[in-house]
């Protein structure tokens, strides 16, 4: 007869139901039992409690590294005396002769494992039903029906078949009762035994939080009876669900529609189930129907629920997906190869690139067959004159266009139809001597390079692009591009003068059959669901063929970081810039995690970013890594740090950085700083340093669905002050000149702070505004920013000090970026183009001067709206980082050094 009972109770953080459960153990009339409470890494005060009841030597604490709940049970289970096994969570409890019943009912029927029914109670405590019936192994593989806190087991079973299996991230209680029972049948025990809360509310509880697919991978691991991991990823079936902005009746219409479809077909290839869900209809199925949800996300944001594993596919219009959007899927995959870099420094999911792709079935490679059409283009004109359209005309060319709304722009003749099927347009494309293409501007600034492209290429038609850098880095010579109407002429030209190379393009076509085809896409999503799973990959294993990609340089970044990651600077001087299409086209860019961080010696320049560098300590070693790699030093910064006064805040906290980064200045082999006065303070240590000025980024500045409205158009003249908390003496500057000018205009303005200043003024004419601490990150900060307002002017007010007179010109860019008309103070930071070229209003900073430019503004405002446009196209057009000239100074370097 059996008798001793061990009880493993795992916990983690379960502070407020952990001394519950540990009461319910103590009420057993069986009292022959040890309980070993496992604490998870509990990090509130779940340890605490549990150790308040350890005067029962009865009770034994065991502590480990956060590792989940298997591990936290398998280490109870390897401290475990008794003969009979039990499990108790810590936000349940037992009824006080649960034990007592169990343990006779194993006696009495001699089985090696056994449970009793639940009660199922609600966050009030209320009963809501019951679980409870015999065993049939084959119905508990369909559906668990048996739960863990109400069953029990020998130690021979546990000795024999091993205990949870730790590679499950969910549902291991149902895989170690189907484990044990397959060949030992349990006995069930027709009593309630446990009062299981089912709290729907408690969304850290692994049943609420994690996806329903983990069923999938429980029932096919037991089906085979292996713990083959590969074995199991092999036979895995899954139910897809991909969602789509098309509405059913026009669907046809709709190329996300025709981009659904074929995925589904990829998909179904690898012996999954497949639905495409329509706009509106997007929620009519029950959760538990679906294991995998892939949003393919253009215009319409689609809400991720608990249960599935949820994965966004970005294919057009990145300019709309918020930051938070991004963080609420298991997995982001964007149709540009560049954008990643960015994305990935801002949003918690994974990110990675997914290329758009051809469907070989619909675009294989077909012979040329003269269609009539010269010079073709396929696409909607959207109420825009697209610029390949536009060209195509400049340039004389006779050009057949199928889309719709090209009347106001075209000669009705040059319009053969406004939609071609789909299954036509192969046809279309390798039919005309030539196939045009551009891309919406944000496309083009993210690196979405467009399906077009994939589709011509694929069935073996000549191409003709605007210009984007992911193009050359992903199909090179194969895609002629131009930026205007003689570059079209000239290419259209030598396309139909035979220089094409047909062979070439058929080559061409393959390769995107094999690499760009939904097969190809299909294969790495599935092989992301599995390793979301705990799976090994199955579907890419071996098969990638080597890379015809050319080498590029990798830059490792060092940056300065504060409390929520790199600082603005570090977004504005090296993450975007260095991520932007025109970049990553030429190079790789890591984020490196600190001197030494092993990636290091895999890249060929590494660039200090401000005082990222601690200590003269880390200097060195920094150095010497960089001397074995052969790699080059570049020291980047925007700030005069040797002349901060003492009686800045964190003047102590600089100096050790400040002498390392003087000493990496003196052996790096370039130095980088934002302006020539900056340039000037470090010139003992880096006499031949070079002046980079700011760019700013308008993947995370611009909205180009929805551009910001023209300034100054009526009303109250609403300006903004924003900035880092370290402005109160320059805020001070100004608040005499805005007093006054509220007594002379109460009710024409109003000031909006956001951050800049400590201790903000009351006043009538001021508000506060400050964004959640989520929302501090640069590019998250820059998001929330735009959606503000609207504002009318911004205020740069600037001490004229040492410290200030080596400050960059970024805060007029960011008032720039918003569309607003800069007001600045007539400091060096100011001097440059703001002034030369009249793109903002400079101040001299005393309180007359500051209260006469304010009030002409008041009185005055439709005069300064050309100034904000003038300066908005500026920025866009002369201080993009889409220019790519920081990456063309880092491969400069690489080049001098013959690297």
């Amino acid at each position: 007869e059996q008798s001793e009972v061990s009880i493993v109770m795992p916990t983690y953080n379960r502070g407020a139901t952990v001394g519950r459960a540990i009461e319910s153990v103590l009420r057993q009339t069986h009292e022959e039992w040890e309980l070993l409470i496992v604490d998870d890494g509990s990090s509130d005060d779940t340890v605490a409690i549990a150790r308040s009841y350890a005067s029962d030597p009865r009770i034994t604490l065991l502590e480990q590294e956060h590792a989940g709940v298997s591990a936290a049970r398998n280490l109870g289970l390897r401290h475990a005396r008794g003969s009979l096994m039990f499990y108790l969570d810590s936000d349940n409890r037992w009824s006080h002769k649960y034990l007592q019943a169990m343990v006779a009912y194993l006696n009495l029927t001699g089985r090696e494992s056994g449970y009793s029914a639940i009660s199922l109670e609600d966050d009030t405590g209320t009963v809501i039903g019951y679980r409870g019936e015999p065993f049939r192994w084959n119905a508990c593989l369909r559906g668990n029906y048996v739960d863990l806190n109400a069953f029990c087991h020998t130690r021979r079973l546990y000795e024999t078949l091993g205990g949870f299996d730790e590679g499950l991230r969910r549902m291991v209680d149902w895989d170690l009762i189907l484990r044990y029972s397959k060949s030992h049948r349990p006995a069930y025990a027709p009593f309630v035994g446990c009062h299981y809360s089912n709290s729907a509310s408690d969304a850290s509880r692994i049943s609420v939080s994690q996806p329903i697919a983990y069923r999938s991978v429980v029932r096919t691991k037991n089906r085979l009876g292996t713990d083959d991991r590969t074995a199991i990823a092999k036979r895995l079936r899954l139910k897809f669900a991909i969602k789509i902005a098309a509405p059913y009746e026009k669907r046809h219409e709709w190329g996300d529609y025709h981009f659904a479809d074929s995925l589904k077909s990829a998909l179904e290839a690898l012996g999954h189930v497949v639905d495409i869900d329509f706009r509106g209809h997007w929620y009519d199925r029950p959760v538990k129907h679906d294991h995998v949800v892939i949003v393919l996300r253009g215009l319409t944001a689609y809400e991720p629920r608990l249960g599935h594993v949820n994965l966004m596919w970005n294919i057009s219009h990145p300019d709309q997906v918020s930051y938070d959007e991004y963080d609420a899927y298991d997995r982001v995959y964007v149709a540009s190869p560049s954008f990643p870099a960015l994305l990935a420094q801002v949003v918690k999911a994974p990110v990675a690139a997914l290329l758009q792709c051809a469907d070989p079935d619909r675009f294989g490679l077909l012979e040329g067959s003269d269609s009539g059409a010269e010079v073709l283009f396929v696409g909607n004109s959207r109420n825009q004159f697209r610029p390949m359209v536009r060209w195509a005309g400049e340039a004389g060319l006779e050009l057949v266009v199928h889309g719709t709304r090209w009347a106001q722009y075209i000669g009705a003749d040059r319009v053969r139809s406004e939609h071609v099927d789909n299954r036509e347009l192969a046809r279309h494309y390798a039919g005309s001597s030539v196939v045009l293409n551009d891309h919406w501007e944000s496309m083009r600034d993210f690196g979405f390079i467009s399906n077009r492209v994939f589709d011509v290429l694929c069935c073996g038609g000549s191409l003709i692009s605007d210009r984007m850098p992911a193009i050359d880095a992903v199909f090179g010579p194969a895609v002629t591009q131009v930026d205007g109407p003689v570059e079209l002429a000239a290419a259209v030209g030598r396309l139909r003068t035979g220089a094409a190379d047909r062979t070439g393009r058929a080559q061409m076509a393959a390769r995107v059959a094999a690499d760009h085809s939904f097969d190809a896409r299909a294969n790495v999503i599935c092989d992301d669901v599995l390793d979301h799973l705990g799976l090994p990959a199955v579907h890419q294993a071996g098969a990638a063929a080597a890379s015809t990609e050319p080498a590029r340089p990798r830059v490792g970044i060092l940056m300065q970081l504060s409390r929520l990651g790199p600082t603005s600077t570090g977004f504005i001087r090296g993450i975007a810039p260095l991520s932007s299409d025109a970049a990553q086209a030429r190079l790789r860019m890591c984020v490196l995690d600190g001197v030494e961080d092993p990636r290091l010696d895999d890249c060929d320049v590494c660039i200090v970013q401000r005082v990222a560098v601690a200590d003269l300590e880390h200097a060195v070693l920094l150095l010497e890594r960089l001397k074995r790699r052969g790699a080059a030093l570049v020291v980047d910064t925007d700030d005069a740090f040797s002349l901060l006064p003492q009686s800045h805040a964190e003047w102590g906290a600089y100096q050790a950085r400040d002498a390392a980064l003087r000493y990496l200045m003196r052996h790096a082999d370039q130095v980088w700083f934002s302006t020539a006065a900056l340039k000037r303070v470090y010139a003992e240590d880096a006499p031949a340093g070079l002046v980079v000025g700011n760019d700013l980024d308008p993947r995370i500045w611009r909205d180009y669905r929805k551009p910001a409205a023209a300034p100054l158009r009526g009303g109250v003249v609403r300006m903004l002050y924003m900035g880092t908390f370290t402005h109160d003496s320059d805020f001070a500057l100004i608040v005499p000149a805005l007093d006054q000018l509220h007594r002379d205009h109460a009710g024409a303005f109003e000031v909006t702070l956001v951050g800049a200043v400590r201790a903000p003024p009351a006043r009538p004419w001021l508000k506060v505004l400050n964004p959640t601490s989520k929302d501090f990150a640069y590019p998250r900060f820059a998001r929330w920013l735009s959606q503000q307002g609207p504002f009318d002017a911004g205020l740069a007010p600037l001490e004229d000090t040492a410290f200030n007179a080596c400050k960059s010109d970024v805060k007029f860019l960011d008032y720039s970026a918003l569309g607003l008309v800069s007001i600045l103070s007539e400091v060096p930071a100011y001097s440059g183009d703001a002034r030369t070229e009249e793109l903002a209003v400079l101040v001299e900073n005393s309180t007359g001067h500051w209260h006469r430019a304010l009030e002409d503004l008041v009185l005055r405002r439709h005069d300064y709206q050309a100034t904000a446009q003038r300066a908005s196209r500026y920025l866009w057009e002369r201080r993009s980082t889409t220019c790519g000239r920081l990456a063309g100074r880092v491969l400069a370097l690489l080049a001098a050094r013959g690297d």
